[in-house]
């Protein structure tokens, strides 16, 4: 860390608004970190430091970065992914290293509104199987045709008749 890392912070206080109650969290407060060569501190330090009740992953975080972005649902994030976030101390340009919220990278952020439901989180939709899943059925002779092949590698299982009359 820079010894003069306070005062490449141009802005230094960002605010996060829950329920209408803005609470300000102090950029150059938390111990930065070194990421994609710039000095930066992690989203979630910054949350923690406003002091607002909820747990973060029960809540949605819409970040304003300009006039554009209030009604860009591209700008709503969940708990998840902004607990993974960085804001450069000198730039207040978002970052993510595993670019889980594109759209934002690189944006200036200007202020924090976080909504107490948690929005759904975008996702590859589910794969629905259209015909049930089955049990495949085997049969003793298909088993006795398997078991050599797969107990190759194991000398001590073999197929012994127990006379019960198996069925094949």
């Amino acid at each position: 860390m820079p010894r003069s890392h306070r005062t490449l912070i141009r802005k230094r206080a960002l605010t996060f608004v829950l329920d209408g109650e803005p609470r300000t969290a102090d950029i150059g407060a938390p111990m930065p970190v070194e990421r994609n060569g710039a000095w930066m501190v992690p989203l979630m330090d910054l949350w923690v430091a406003t002091m607002l009740p909820g747990d973060i992953f029960d809540l949605s975080f819409r970040m304003v970065t300009g006039v554009a972005s209030e009604g860009d649902p591209a700008c709503v994030i969940d708990g998840m992914t902004f607990a993974r976030g960085f804001i450069d101390i000198a730039t207040r340009q978002l970052w993510w290293s595993d670019g889980a919220a594109e759209a934002l990278v690189g944006t200036c952020l200007r202020t924090i509104l976080v909504t107490r439901q948690a929005q759904p989180v975008r996702s590859r939709p589910a794969l629905v199987r259209t015909t049930p899943a089955t049990t495949p059925q085997l049969s003793v002779a298909d088993l006795r045709r398997l078991l050599p092949i797969a107990t190759t590698r194991y000398p001590a299982v073999e197929w012994r008749e127990t006379g019960t009359g198996g069925r094949g």
